[in-house]
């Protein structure tokens, strides 16, 4: 796992200097390209004129050693624009050789990651399971007081029936959560899905609830 972490570390570090280069390089060419087109198509003509009308070739030669200079430049910049391209290619399959040696460790070490991950949320999913049990206690004995006071109205002859069951009051869905005081105590494979995905998911119904000192 530290050894692929540090590979892609190193991958992303090279990678974006190549790139920061190319982009540099690229940049350049296009401002020495602009200058070289300014020169032929503007200052250059004005030299000639300059020459030409005033007899002055001091403007023309500068512009002409000015305009040598920026092309070889040009040509430089362009050479090592396919230079530094070249490089990239070549760092992307050499990379890509060098992480396919590692995958099979990687596969290996992630199995093992997943393995203990689910297990710890099976081991949260017992203690909540638990936690839903002992909690439900309270809700037999109220229900177990509730029907010894049914009783002694029954035996007074003041009620036909008893009421038995206890009534869970959990929503089904998350939506209809409002209609049981935001109780949605069920978790579908929709929502472990979206969980386990980090994929959006509204868990507003929970706000009144994540302080268990307000409980």
């Amino acid at each position: 796992m530290e050894k692929v972490q540090q590979f892609i570390c190193d991958y992303n570090s090279k990678l974006d200097k190549l790139n920061q280069q190319i982009s540099t390089c690229s940049t350049r060419n296009e401002e020495l390209q602009l200058e070289i087109r300014f020169i032929k198509e503007v200052e250059m003509n004005e030299a000639i004129e300059k020459r030409v009308l005033e007899d002055n070739e001091l403007m023309e030669t500068k512009l002409k050693k000015k305009l040598n200079s920026l092309e070889e430049e040009l040509q430089k910049s362009s050479e090592e624009f396919l230079v530094l391209n070249n490089v990239l290619q070549n760092f992307k399959i050499k990379s890509a050789e060098e992480v396919k040696k590692l995958h099979s460790i990687f596969t290996d070490e992630r199995q093992l990651v997943e393995r203990k991950a689910y297990a710890k949320m099976m081991h949260q999913k017992y203690l909540y399971i638990q936690a839903i049990m002992k909690e439900a206690e309270a809700l037999h004995e109220v229900n177990k007081l509730d029907m010894e006071v049914q009783t002694i109205e029954f035996n007074a002859g003041r009620r036909n029936y008893i009421y038995t069951g206890i009534e869970v009051k959990s929503a089904d869905v998350p939506t209809s959560a409002g209609r049981f005081n935001d109780v949605y105590l069920a978790l579908s494979p929709q929502e472990v899905y979206i969980l386990v995905k980090k994929l959006p998911i509204d868990l507003k119904y929970l706000e009144a609830f994540k302080h268990k000192k307000d409980l």
